[in-house]
């Protein structure tokens, strides 16, 4: 879907069309889900934050502006639900044997290892760390995101030398 139609959509929504902020839901759902879940280290937490973004967007639309990257604006709630939830939970620098993973349905046994491993790594680093290497493995996939957008709380120059070790 090109930008312009996703920006007729979110007209329409704003305008009340609720099949069209239904359109909205079911085209970026699985960005946000990418996202949200290796953030949070659980399927269900991940599912939770995705759906909380998605009722969060729909109650601020209004507050959307033409700005041609909706679904940027949707990463920037779904990050800041993860770090609420992260800070509520205590998870902040979770260790990584306490870690409890539900995996997704995977084809493979070495896929998954792959994916248990990742998610290891992952957890390894601080959130705000995380949040960049996500961003950037969806930015690799199309999202087209930018890392400082998300990194608000960040020292700049943690983020900088941080993302620029991403760099490939």
């Amino acid at each position: 879907m090109t930008s312009e139609q996703i920006e007729h959509l979110v007209s329409k929504a704003q305008h009340g069309d609720h099949q069209a902020f239904s359109e909205l839901v079911k085209m970026s759902q699985q960005k946000v889900f990418r996202y949200c879940y290796p953030m949070l280290t659980s399927r269900q937490d991940g599912e939770d934050i995705v759906q909380e973004t998605f009722i969060n967007a729909f109650q601020h639309l209004h507050q959307y502006k033409d700005e041609g990257n909706f679904i940027g604006w949707l990463m920037t709630i779904a990050h800041r639900l993860c770090l609420n939830k992260l800070k509520k939970d205590k998870r902040m620098f979770a260790l990584l044997h306490k870690m409890t993973i539900e995996q997704p349905i995977i084809e493979t046994r070495q896929e998954e290892e792959i994916n248990e491993e990742i998610f290891k790594l992952l957890n390894q680093l601080k959130p705000k760390y995380r949040a960049i290497v996500i961003l950037k493995v969806l930015e690799s996939t199309g999202c087209g995101l930018l890392v400082y957008k998300f990194c608000n709380g960040c020292r700049r120059s943690n983020t900088k030398e941080f993302s620029n070790l991403l760099i490939i």
